[in-house]
């Protein structure tokens, strides 16, 4: 009898060393793109199971780039190569939605809507964040966004104004917070690039000391609620804390309704070096999209974009994501509290508070941008156009997180 030869396996198809794309000539990133563009092809398309495609996402990366090789500890230096924008023929970045539990509080429903049967009704809800990821499919760094924060998990870190106005919604909770939540998939604060707020007010804006190393992005104006150059008076809900946001680290978008976007930010260099080398992905100019009159292709992929959605509140600001070429995500923030207004069942309710006897209070800063921001949300549910099928989600939607709880929706679980 012979001898019998061992399996061995074949040679690899990538190199077994890593690749440096910065030392790479113009002609070897072509190259190499064309492969990557080969494999991507061969891959799952976008929305096929993008949370299957996130847990093998650091698998796939070192099969690529190393091989099967026994060290892979080497770090892939970042890439700056860019690509045309939206040229469909580079393979589509790894891109993935996952809910995060962020506390629940109380609503008196008075507040919000209206009419009501019974002026006395209260719902409890969820306060809602998203954990967004998205990888680009050649330098394969992934950026990591956390929306929103949520409840302040301790809530007597609130200020006392906030913490009287936060008493008012009990049953109420900041557990579990945004930093567990994120460890349920294995990911702590160091790992988020970006924590964007829809808009500042208590229950979105959490405890943003959680994540020192993460830039803060906010809407148009949204600074000015916490740097103490102003403050409203629609509510005890309007109160903010000055100094809650490290400025050197926070990124304010710039205004809509210039006549041409600007370099992101007037004070673009106050910010901090990696905040300020991060603030180029928020240097798009604002374009319609859909029947949003300004929004911001952060990726320039069309993955996600920022919109502009006004009325809540100063820089209030929602995110729409792509699941695949015609499903999308439409993350609302606080620009609807209640689906009946949604339907046109209910209005925007209005109060009067003997705590501001001049004024008439009402849960959003300007009730008839709010309005106008919920009719286009409407009219995209009935009428997505291009973007083919678009699923909403408000930051307090009861029957929502029901739900993505049995399917699993929550991180490390996706939509």
């Amino acid at each position: 009898m012979g001898e019998t030869k061992a399996n061995v396996p074949p040679p690899p198809i990538f190199p077994t060393t890593p690749i440096f794309y910065d030392d790479l000539s113009g002609i070897d990133l072509i190259l190499i793109s064309i492969v990557l563009w080969g494999w991507g092809a061969l891959q799952p398309t976008l929305g096929d199971d993008p949370c299957r495609n996130w847990l093998d996402q650091e698998r796939l990366k070192k099969e690529v780039l190393y091989g099967p090789q026994p060290n892979r500890g080497t770090r892939l230096k970042r890439s700056y190569f860019r690509f045309p924008h939206q040229n469909t023929m580079i393979p589509q970045a790894h891109f993935s939605i996952h809910a995060l539990q962020a506390g629940y509080l109380t609503l008196p429903e008075a507040f919000f809507v209206t009419p009501l049967e019974d002026n006395t009704s209260r719902t409890t809800v969820p306060s809602l964040s998203f954990l967004i990821q998205h990888t680009h499919p050649v330098s394969l760094k992934t950026t990591r966004i956390v929306f929103d924060l949520g409840i302040r998990p301790n809530l007597s870190d609130y200020a006392k104004p906030l913490y009287d106005h936060a008493m008012t919604r009990r049953p109420l909770s900041g557990e579990p917070g945004t930093v567990a939540s994120l460890a349920h998939g294995g990911l702590t604060p160091s790992d988020i690039d970006f924590v964007i707020f829809s808009h500042l007010h208590w229950d979105h804006i959490g405890a943003p000391s959680d994540y020192p190393n993460s830039t803060y992005v906010v809407g148009p104006g949204a600074a000015s609620l916490v740097n103490g150059t102003r403050e409203l008076s629609n509510g005890s809900h309007s109160h903010f804390e000055k100094g809650i946001l490290d400025l050197s680290r926070t990124i304010e978008l710039p205004s809509p309704e210039l006549p041409s976007t600007p370099p992101p930010f007037k004070d673009n260099a106050k910010l901090e070096p990696e905040s300020r080398k991060r603030s180029s992905l928020f240097s798009n100019v604002w374009r319609s999209k859909g029947l949003f009159q300004h929004s911001m292709d952060v990726f320039g992929d069309g993955s996600l974009y920022i919109i502009s959605a006004p009325g809540h509140l100063d820089g209030h600001i929602n995110l729409l994501c792509r699941k695949s070429e015609d499903q999308y995500v439409y993350l609302a923030g606080d620009a609807c509290h209640d689906p009946r207004l949604l339907t046109g069942e209910k209005n925007i309710a209005t109060w009067i508070d003997p705590a501001y006897p001049t004024s008439i209070c009402c849960i959003h800063v300007n009730k008839a941008a709010a309005e106008r921001t919920i009719a286009t949300i409407r009219e995209t549910m009935e009428n997505p156009g291009e973007l083919g099928n678009v699923e909403v989600i408000f930051a307090h939607d009861a029957a929502w997180d029901r739900e993505a709880k049995k399917l699993g929706k929550f991180f490390p679980g996706c939509l």
